[in-house]
């Protein structure tokens, strides 16, 4: 403000009678707008509100509220300022804390909406402890309502006022915001979060918040596709378990540890630390843990081309999710079920799952599940031969993943690309694309994308009539899936692998192969396989 123009203000300020003037400075300190009650509860000693409040806006103080909201409103942002700056500090810090004291008995019975105003006056009012206390909890209440940005603002202040002993406070901060982080996609801020936590868990009490850490670095770790380290940190929160484990804690590391397990390709495993957590969370009656559980084994069901029980274990963990109105699950829930849409040839029904999911993520601020989604949309329209919608989705997809640091997820889309290559007549690309994500994925020991990029890599080969490399990339995609126990998609690999044999005029092991595939369609159908018009077009070639 200029500072003739804050003269003038003052000036007009230190006209007012003396208690009005004390009524605006005090306002002041509320902000632009302020509630009556408030303000009268803070200035205890004055009388007659009605005369003042009125006066006021006779006088172009302040505008009076209308039907639709209850506060008072400064006439002019300028003149609130005026009468908050010409006050000494020591005063506003003593207006602060009686403003935060006047909320607290004011709004006792709903202290969570007000807790940012809260935590600012005590801030303001140089109470850190008390204002601590309340930026934890307008951080919860932010990150409940998806105001994230909110969120990571309300963490970071209070981590900035918690002091070096508080280990135990700095730690809840710190778990909070690193949730924020990963819902929104912020892998290098979610990693100096973990890194922080990782040291300051020698110091944690009791064992339930180290493995509560733990749990979290085996799932961040999972993310950015390294699936070794995941395994190891939820084997090591498993370690620190015991008689007093909350039962929903001790699911949470079964998850964890299964989720990274299938990565590597031990499906058996993975399924046993499933049923655990699932055994867990119902003794225990936690839904939550429930419904990710049963969206685990949909997963791990879908990895296996077991379409039927996949489904009824989405729909399953979607119905949960809705109970609890946790819609951050809602949204895997629903991408998931569009996945086996997907598989099942239904791409108009899968296209209505993703867009529900993706509408869902957009009003969240999810950014994750936004990614997850748009990668899958691609897919979607990969498959129902929009080549230029399906590469729009997965150029961005890939970008995302790149920027986020997200390896497995990155070989994931390339492999798609890839394949919206090949079928777009550019070889070249779709094979520099394919070559990259098997790159990623034998680093990853993703062995389950493995299957995926060097099936495609066989019919970039092939299309390129390079027999034998297409011959190679078959066999060892078949040797990864049948190791898998990926039956149904073993099918596409085998149906591309006598395709080439019948090219080479090798025509006895082209039928052997034919004869294989057949046997198994005749006793299971093509449910989970991938492209089964090109499988059946393959064998009537051979």
């Amino acid at each position: 403000m200029p500072s003739t123009l804050a003269q003038v203000l003052v000036a007009r300020l230190d006209r007012l009678p003396s208690v009005r003037k004390r009524i605006v400075q005090t306002a002041a300190v509320l902000g632009q707008s302020f509630a009556p009650a408030l303000l009268q509860a803070m200035l205890p000693d004055v009388t007659d509100w009605a005369n003042q409040l009125a006066t006021g806006c006779q006088e172009k103080l302040w505008v009076a509220p209308d039907a639709a909201h209850g506060d008072y409103t400064f006439y002019h942002g300028l003149l609130r300022d005026a009468a908050y700056d010409m006050q000494l500090r020591a005063q506003l810090r003593t207006l602060h804390q009686q403003a935060g004291a006047a909320m607290e008995q004011l709004y006792w019975d709903n202290l969570s909406t007000h807790a940012a105003s809260l935590a600012y006056h005590y801030d303001q009012a140089e109470r850190a402890e008390r204002a601590l206390y309340w930026y934890e909890q307008a951080a919860g209440h932010a990150a409940e309502r998806y105001a994230n940005d909110d969120a990571l603002r309300y963490y970071g202040r209070g981590l900035t006022l918690a002091l070096p002993h508080d280990v135990s406070g700095q730690v809840r901060l710190l778990l909070g915001r690193e949730a924020v982080h990963d819902l929104v996609g912020r892998r290098a801020e979610q990693q100096r979060d973990l890194a922080q936590l990782a040291a300051l868990a020698a110091e944690v009490f009791p064992s339930s918040t180290k493995i509560e850490i733990l749990v979290r670095r085996s799932n961040y770790a999972r993310r950015r596709g390294d699936f070794a380290p995941a395994v190891e940190f939820a084997a090591q929160a498993m370690g620190l378990e015991g008689e007093t484990t909350p039962a929903g804690l001790v699911a949470r590391v079964q998850q964890s540890l299964a989720r990274a397990i299938w990565k590597q390709g031990d499906y058996e495993k993975a399924r046993n630390h499933l049923q655990r957590a699932l055994q867990l969370a119902e003794a225990a009656d936690d839904q939550e843990i429930a419904a990710q559980s049963y969206m685990d084994m949909g997963s791990l069901a879908l990895h296996q081309g077991d379409l039927h029980h996949a489904r009824a274990a989405y729909l399953a963990s979607l119905a949960a999710y809705r109970r609890l109105q946790a819609h951050k699950g809602e949204v895997g829930a629903l991408a998931m079920l569009g996945t086996v849409c997907n598989e099942s040839r239904d791409f108009a029904g899968a296209l209505d799952h993703y867009l529900e999911a993706l509408t869902l993520c957009r009003t969240m601020g999810y950014q994750y599940g936004e990614q997850f989604v748009t990668a899958n949309l691609g897919v979607n329209y990969l498959h129902m031969g929009d080549y230029a919608t399906a590469l729009h989705y997965q150029q961005r997809s890939l970008a995302n993943k790149r920027r986020s640091g997200e390896r497995a997820a990155e070989a994931t889309v390339l492999s798609s690309l890839a394949l919206i290559y090949l079928h777009t007549g550019q070889e070249r690309q779709a094979l520099t694309h394919c070559m990259d994500a098997v790159t990623i994925q034998r680093e990853c020991s993703d062995r389950h994308g493995l299957g995926y990029s060097l099936t495609y890599l066989g019919h970039i080969h092939a299309a390129c009539h390079e027999w034998a490399q297409a011959a190679q990339a078959y066999r060892e995609a078949l040797e990864v899936r049948y190791a898998l126990g990926e039956q149904s998609l073993a099918m596409d690999t085998l149906a591309g692998l006598a395709h080439v044999m019948a090219a080479q005029h090798e025509d006895a092991a082209a039928l052997t192969y034919v004869d294989e595939i057949l046997d198994w369609l005749a006793k299971n159908g093509d449910d989970g396989i991938e492209f089964p018009i090109q499988l059946y077009w393959h064998c009537y070639q051979a």
